[in-house]
């Protein structure tokens, strides 16, 4: 299942009520909130000195350019990668799903989520929602744990080439919307 965690830091024990009894996996706080979160039953929290340690198990991953995405696509694959993504684009994404797994994107609303969890038909491992909505909470949680991955992807060989003629096929070239680095 594709998991949500909300970013509550600052500290704010409305947001933080609502993303537990709207079932967030986790909460991320700052250090020392941790056992604010517990006492209003987070069953886990993303923190220096929570459950799954920030920095250590989960680590905050700026995309702001290809040489970012590069880093990030070798960075320690035991570790979960927090992305927050500079300029919200699909290619940082697919590049790096198609890579590695363990990825988090940071998301401002449950449409940023949806598209975020169907990149490559795949999406990332979950999200971390920054809203400080606390509908907004609960509609990005109950998107995100509906939904269901389409398809598995594993890393294939390519055997061999023949050519099949011709097919169908429909391109859009979008190069001239694109900045460096895109694409």
């Amino acid at each position: 299942m594709k998991r949500v965690w909300v970013r509550i830091d600052p500290w704010d024990e409305a947001l933080a009520a609502a993303a537990v009894e709207s079932g967030a996996d986790a909460l991320v706080v700052a250090a020392g909130d941790t056992a604010r979160a517990k006492a209003l039953g987070a069953g886990t929290t993303v923190a220096p000195d929570g459950d799954i340690a920030l920095g250590e198990d989960a680590v905050p991953f700026e995309i702001a350019s290809k040489a970012d995405e590069e880093r990030a696509a070798t960075t320690q694959l035991d570790r979960t990668l927090m992305l927050s993504m500079a300029d919200w684009t699909i290619i940082p994404l697919e590049n790096l799903i198609a890579r590695r797994g363990r990825l988090m994107v940071e998301v401002s609303a449950a449409d940023e989520a949806r598209l975020a969890t169907e990149v490559l038909e795949k999406g990332v491992d979950g999200v971390v929602l920054t809203s400080r909505s606390p509908d907004e909470i609960r509609r990005t949680v109950e998107l995100v744990h509906g939904f269901s991955p389409h398809i598995a992807l594993e890393p294939a060989t390519v055997t061999a080439l023949r050519p099949l003629g011709m097919g169908d096929r429909s391109c859009l070239d979008t190069c001239t919307q694109m900045t460096l680095g895109q694409g």
